[in-house]
């Protein structure tokens, strides 16, 4: 996730609001953080939201009162709707799948095709090709589907590791070691069922490709 300079703005800001109003406004605040949308957007939204909690705060008013709304996270998710719907087709497409580089970067180039190199050098020599086969795609697939709900319910999984109660902090870190420890089983057994041979490519370029997405990816976002 992309470094938002107008992130550490708002949390200047946010600590002249009380505890109690801090807490309320940091599910705006996450919302909007990891919202795929664009900055100047969300900077808009976010100085908005914190002028409305300093008046309130200054008023000594809840800031529900202000912004007109109880539900903080659905007023988020208004904004966004309503701010995606200015974006064009390729924009919008772009927030959607502008996750997958870096994933099929570290996930399919290093730990899937990574191992399968180093047996086949350790077989037959050195050589920039890898083989690809059906186990390796689908569990990638698997990856970019999980990745994909984790960014979409990244200020949900925030609040609850952050959270002051211990039983939903616990109840958290279980419910992702058996996610893990579940992914890892299905990922061992498609490994052994259906690793299918495809087709080869070269291993050194298809890294390089992707690194220079990632890079490309970094530059246009800043």
């Amino acid at each position: 996730m992309k470094t938002k300079q107008y992130i550490y703005e708002v949390i200047e800001s946010q600590e002249k609001l009380s505890e109690e109003n801090r807490e309320k406004f940091n599910v705006i605040l996450l919302k909007i953080r990891f919202a795929r949308i664009d900055d100047r957007d969300g900077a808009e939204f976010l100085h908005h939201c914190m002028d409305l909690f300093l008046e309130a705060e200054k008023n000594n008013l809840p800031p529900e009162e202000m912004l007109g709304t109880c539900n903080f996270e659905k007023f988020c998710e208004d904004f966004i709707g309503k701010s995606r719907k200015e974006y064009s087709f390729f924009k919008r497409l772009y927030w959607e799948i502008s996750y997958i580089p870096l994933v099929l970067l570290l996930y399919l180039g290093i730990f899937e095709m990574g191992p399968e190199m180093i047996q086949y050098w350790s077989e037959y020599g050195f050589t920039p090709k890898v083989r690809v086969n059906t186990g390796m795609l689908i569990n990638t697939l698997m990856v970019l589907m999980i990745v994909n709900l984790m960014l979409s319910k990244f200020q949900v999984f925030y609040i609850k590791f952050n959270s002051t109660n211990k039983t939903e902090n616990r109840k958290c870190f279980f419910l992702l070691w058996l996610l893990l420890v579940f992914f890892v089983l299905v990922s061992v057994v498609v490994k052994q069922v259906m690793s299918v041979y495809m087709f080869q490519m070269n291993y050194f370029i298809f890294l390089g490709v992707l690194l220079i997405l990632c890079i490309l990816q970094n530059i246009m976002e800043k």
